[in-house]
């Protein structure tokens, strides 16, 4: 049991003049009498943690922080099918991703404006080749021959019987050596069956390559 103290020189604070047990200086309690007092007693053991009080309310949201750096770049991804598409005259509609498909868009530009008029002329006339030449007011050209390209033949007929056929469309040019001073020359449809007018052209002589 703790000691019981009187108001001594070693506790001067306390001038109630009574008793009190384990602490340095007594509490007289108001409007109770000179012989009363509350004496503290010894500090007790920690309780047990109460439990969990309810959660506070959300306090206000706090201001905006600075922007932050710019990321990497990252990789290119790959590339997408192309959609669907139709055309309606100059209009081309293009399918949505859901499936569905837009109004369009009238692609088809103004009529522009009517051109200047050229200026031609025969650049070239000869039995192998022909051209043309256009020319306006900002620009002129001189088109390539417009003859189709010859083919060449380079054939000995000097011997006796040798021929060369020449196709021409639906027929046949046909150079026959007949003799030493004769070339035959005859034309036939490629198709037996169909009727065309056959001739012999006999040159004279001179005309036939000489002989090897």
């Amino acid at each position: 049991m703790a000691d019981v103290k009187k108001n001594s020189a070693a506790n001067p604070d306390c001038d109630c003049g009574l008793s009190y047990i384990g602490r340095e200086e007594c509490v007289k309690a108001p409007g109770v009498g000179n012989d009363t007092a509350f004496v503290q007693g010894l500090r007790g053991k920690r309780g047990p943690q109460g439990p969990a009080g309810p959660k506070g309310d959300t306090g206000e949201q706090g201001p905006q922080g600075e922007k932050g750096d710019r990321g990497m770049q990252g990789p290119v991804g790959p590339q997408g099918p192309a959609p669907a598409h139709v055309w309606d005259g100059t209009i081309l509609r293009i399918e949505n991703s859901d499936g569905t498909w837009d109004d369009g868009v009238d692609l088809k530009g103004e009529k522009g404006d009517t051109g200047e008029t050229p200026v031609i002329t025969v650049a070239e006339d000869t039995p192998l080749s022909y051209k043309l030449h256009f020319q306006t007011s900002e620009q002129e050209l001189t088109t390539p021959n417009l003859f189709a390209p010859f083919t060449e033949y380079y054939v000995d007929l000097s011997a006796a019987d040798s021929t060369l056929n020449i196709p021409l469309k639906d027929l046949i040019l046909t150079y026959q050596r007949a003799s030493a001073s004769a070339l035959r020359i005859s034309i036939a449809p490629k198709n037996t069956a169909a009727p065309a007018m056959q001739g012999t052209f006999m040159p004279k002589k001179g005309m036939l390559p000489p002989k090897a």
